[in-house]
């Protein structure tokens, strides 16, 4: 009992003191339990922390990736929009020079309208760029170059000035301008891509980067964290893809509008329009062919709507057109439904793409019948009043040859009297308007012996009244009927006024090139004393200056010395020689 008692009296004193609750939780911490449990937590926190890293990491590499595509394809839209407009204000002008149809104006003015809007939504586009910047302020000026041109064509024509718009438009400076605005637009897409690339670059970099950071935090969640990378590139290239399947989607269909409308337009027009490939093969025409020729298509035939005369010389014209890359442009009599014939004058033109080849022809054809036969009924006229003064030329000297049978001494005078008229004749045959058909008298002829010709009735075999000295040299058709007014006038002139109204006077004609220019001096020697410059100038003057300034691009000069009337004059030698 008094063991027991002992025991119990000792018990309290020998247990183990109770733990504090901070005590308890450390304890917990630091078990087996506790560690592991920490663990867990701690590879949750980590593996959640790189998801939500990872997964914010990854949406904004797409979003900013996203706008990277938008704005590359925004850029790339509004540079396909500007070349766009350029080229409808190219083929706008080309359009009315060609066909003198105001119709033309419509897109052009459209496109005039629109393209410092495009302009500078390309420039604000670009405006982080400095080297994209540079490209677009030469872009800007070629631009402008070109609308300048393009300006001035259509005020020449506007002006009535189309053959100086034509001339001008074949200089193909508005093409050269057109392709270095091609390449300067190709260099600042090319521009872009290339920062497409490279920001794709970084963004690849900094995701690696990314990743490795990643792989060492989480450790247990690789796999997790690659799957999610992957995802977010997966989702991004199927972005990419979608953006460039819808870019595609809306080319074709500007592609579609832009067909539809040249097809609407071509349908308006009052002229035969066709189109053929590169190698002449006819693949459009509008209403108005069918209309006129009653075919249903390009497929048939079309040689056998022109008439049989016109065949031979069609195909050869247009064989060379292919082979060359002229312009194609001849009078046709077109076949109508009615078998009757009219005229036309068809007109193609090649279109080039970037490289300066041949895509294909556009070409059309303009019913000129009632110009053609007005042509016509003015040269009829033209001879028969050539006739009817022809023959009084002829009766004329035949009077003088019977007053000579009269009075046989008289007889030298009139014969000489009778060539001198027959020159007028011949120099009224000079004079006289010419038609293309007319105007073939031999072709090129030499200058001395077109002034022996035409001045013929002053000259006088016993002496050297009219003298040709310097180079002589040959000229065609297109410039003999102006040459003949001038020198007709002025010879008309020295025989009224000047040195062929006196016996001793007389006329010294000289030639000479300087450069592309051929000179011609006139100078008046024995005649009556000049007093000066004439008050004003008279009709035929006038007349004589139009032939030399207006049909022949050339310049006069005329000084009124004392011995007499000085006149120099400088032809293009290009246009002289115009068959």
């Amino acid at each position: 009992m008094h063991g027991r008692m002992k025991q119990n009296l000792a018990g309290p004193a020998d247990a183990e003191p109770a733990m504090s609750p901070g005590h308890a939780l450390g304890a917990a911490l630091l078990s087996r339990r506790g560690v592991a449990t920490i663990l867990l937590v701690v590879g949750i926190l980590a593996i959640t922390f790189a998801l939500v890293s990872g997964g914010l990491a990854a949406q904004k590499r797409r979003v900013a990736s996203q706008e990277l595509y938008s704005r590359t394809l925004e850029v790339m839209g509004v540079g396909r929009e500007t070349l766009s407009s350029l080229q409808d204000l190219e083929l706008g002008q080309r359009g009315y020079l060609l066909t003198r149809d105001e119709a033309y104006l419509e897109p052009y003015l459209r496109a005039d309208g629109r393209i410092e809007a495009q302009l500078e939504a390309f420039r604000q586009l670009t405006r982080d760029s400095p080297a994209r910047q540079e490209i677009l302020t030469r872009l800007s000026d070629q631009v402008i170059g070109l609308r300048s041109s393009l300006a001035q064509g259509i005020e020449l024509g506007r002006a009535g000035e189309f053959d100086a718009a034509i001339a001008a438009m074949r200089t193909d400076a508005s093409k050269r301008i057109m392709d270095d605005i091609r390449g300067a637009m190709n260099m600042a897409l090319a521009e872009e891509e290339r920062m497409l690339v490279q920001r794709r670059a970084d963004s690849g970099a900094n995701g690696r980067t990314l990743g490795l950071y990643l792989l060492g935090l989480m450790g247990a969640g690789l796999v997790l964290i690659a799957f999610s990378v992957f995802s977010a590139f997966s989702a991004l290239a199927f972005g990419a893809r979608a953006d460039m399947e819808r870019e595609r989607t809306a080319a074709a269909l500007r592609l579609a509008g832009s067909e539809r409308r040249f097809r609407i337009m071509t349908e308006a027009m009052p002229q035969i329009v066709w189109a053929s490939d590169q190698r002449g093969r006819f693949d459009f025409v509008n209403a108005r062919w069918q209309a006129y020729t009653g075919s249903p298509g390009t497929q048939e035939q079309w040689i056998d709507h022109i008439h049989p005369d016109d065949r031979a010389g069609i195909v050869a014209a247009w064989r060379h057109s292919l082979a060359s890359g002229e312009t194609y442009a001849r009078e046709i009599r077109l076949r109508a439904a009615d078998l009757s014939y009219r005229w036309f004058l068809c007109r193609a033109v090649p279109v080039r793409d970037g490289s300066g080849q041949i895509e294909q022809w556009l070409g059309t054809g303009t019913d000129i019948h009632e110009a053609k036969l007005n042509l016509e009924a003015r040269e009829l006229l033209s001879q028969e009043l050539s006739h009817r003064i022809k023959n009084i030329f002829s009766v004329v000297g035949s009077l003088i040859a019977l007053s000579a049978r009269a009075d046989p001494g008289q007889a030298a005078f009139a014969q000489s009297l009778r060539d001198r008229i027959a020159a007028l004749g011949r120099a009224h045959e000079f004079v006289r308007p010419h038609s293309p058909a007319s105007a073939a008298r031999g072709g090129k002829r030499t200058f001395s012996a077109f002034i022996a010709d035409l001045l013929g009735a002053y000259s006088d075999p016993t002496s050297e009244r009219i003298r040709f000295s310097g180079e002589d040299f040959t000229f065609g058709d297109k410039s003999a009927t102006p040459l003949a007014l001038f020198f007709h006038e002025l010879g008309t002139n020295a025989a009224k006024y000047g040195a062929l109204s006196t016996q001793d006077g007389g006329i010294d004609i000289s030639a000479a090139r300087a450069g592309e220019d051929v000179i011609i001096e006139w100078r008046e020697r024995g005649g009556p004393p000049v007093n000066g410059d004439p008050s004003r100038e008279g009709f035929g003057t006038t007349l004589a200056r139009l032939s030399v300034e207006g049909q022949l691009g050339g310049s006069i000069d005329k000084v009124w010395e004392g011995e007499g009337l000085r006149v120099r004059i400088s032809v293009p030698a290009a246009t002289l020689a115009q068959a």
